[in-house]
């Protein structure tokens, strides 16, 4: 294959590229038992596809570590869920029956909540950005919790096996 690097063997390029894909398919699966909520799918499924990407792509890369895997997840998912209860609570004070979603409040705070898990990031040094948009769609609501469970169970797993896989995975790109 002229196309994959020498330094890359070809077994490695395959088990851990048929190891993500079954991952995924298996992550995926679960999700889709009981999620209600299409948005929070969607980005859930982007979020946590886009980190299997990285921990079985490129496992030597900063975001790769399973610390910064579960605090950038532990962290957009808390400021995400913090600020949903925080503008539900700001609206009923203010006006009964309002939809979150369809205001400007919702974009600006979303925008805010979005730097604010960067700065945290960055601070407490568990940057993962695959994470970070976590935290927008939870900012829109929650109306089911098995799909933010799953991914943490996911995020939990994931972060396992790049520490228990560690001297297998090598990087597949540069």
């Amino acid at each position: 294959m002229p196309w994959l690097k020498h330094t890359v063997s070809k077994k490695h390029f395959f088990w851990q590229l048929a190891a993500a894909v079954i991952f995924l398919a298996i992550v995926l699966t679960l999700m889709s038992l009981d999620s209600k909520s299409q948005v929070l799918w969607a980005i859930g499924a982007g979020s946590l596809a886009s980190s299997i990407f990285t921990v079985f792509t490129i496992p030597a890369s900063i975001a790769a570590q399973p610390r910064r895997i579960l605090g950038g997840y532990a962290l957009a998912i808390s400021v995400g869920l913090l600020a949903h209860f925080l503008l539900s609570k700001i609206f009923i004070l203010f006006a009964s029956h309002v939809d979150l979603g369809n205001t400007q409040i919702f974009w600006v705070s979303s925008a805010i909540v979005m730097g604010l898990v960067m700065v945290l990031m960055v601070l407490l040094d568990c940057q993962h950005p695959p994470a970070a948009g976590v935290a927008l769609v939870l900012i829109l609501g929650v109306q089911e919790y098995y799909t933010v469970a799953v991914i943490l169970l996911t995020v939990i797993v994931l972060a396992f096996i790049r520490f228990y896989l560690k001297d297998y995975l090598i990087n597949l790109a540069a």
